[in-house]
């Protein structure tokens, strides 16, 4: 069985939810922090979208 090596790519991230990955990056939504974000796999997090309400997933 191959090993397999887990790590973090982000950290701050109350309640993510509805992960898609679409061009080479996780993208989901932060209920609690109201914004949408993406994270490539050499951890860059971006936020893509600030909302005044809670996003519910990605849909």
């Amino acid at each position: 069985m191959a090993r397999r090596h887990l790590r973090t790519l982000a950290h701050a991230i109350y309640f993510g939810e509805g992960p898609r990955w679409h061009e080479g990056r996780l993208w989901f939504s932060d209920f609690y922090a109201h914004r949408v974000c993406s994270v490539d796999l050499a951890g860059d997090l971006r936020t893509e979208l600030q909302l005044d309400d809670h996003p519910s997933g990605l849909g």
